[in-house]
This record gives C-alpha cells, sequence and structure tokens, in this order.
C-alpha cells in the first residue's frame, strides 16, 4: 500500500497509477457480478483493498 501511495500522491504519476486502481477495480467488480456473488475471498480482499487504496491518494 505504501507504494502505490507514493507513487499515487506524487503529480506526475497520479492519474497513471489511479486510472490503473480504477480499471482493476472495474474488472474485479465485473467478475464479482458474472459469478453472482460466488467468488473467492481473495478478489473480494482485493477489491476492498483497491478501494482503500484510491481513497488513500484521492484524500492527500
Amino acid at each position: 500500500m505504501s507504494a502505490i501511495v507514493d507513487l499515487g500522491t506524487d503529480s506526475r504519476y497520479y492519474t497513471m497509477v489511479r486510472g490503473w486502481l480504477v480499471m482493476q477495480l472495474h474488472g474485479d467488480k465485473s467478475v464479482v457480478e458474472a459469478r453472482k456473488g460466488r467468488t473467492a475471498s481473495e478478489i473480494c480482499d482485493r477489491i476492498e483493498f483497491l478501494e482503500q487504496a484510491i481513497r488513500a491518494i484521492d484524500l492527500e
């Protein structure tokens, strides 16, 4: 998380890092929707992590 926040709070990389996080989040949410809730806990954990990472770089 610290590496993502470090890069995400640097104005040179913010757009790239946030875009990558958002695209990964959309992909994981798509998997959850396609499986109708029967997903591995690691995907749900990654969704939570991505949401926290996006919040962390947006708040800085």
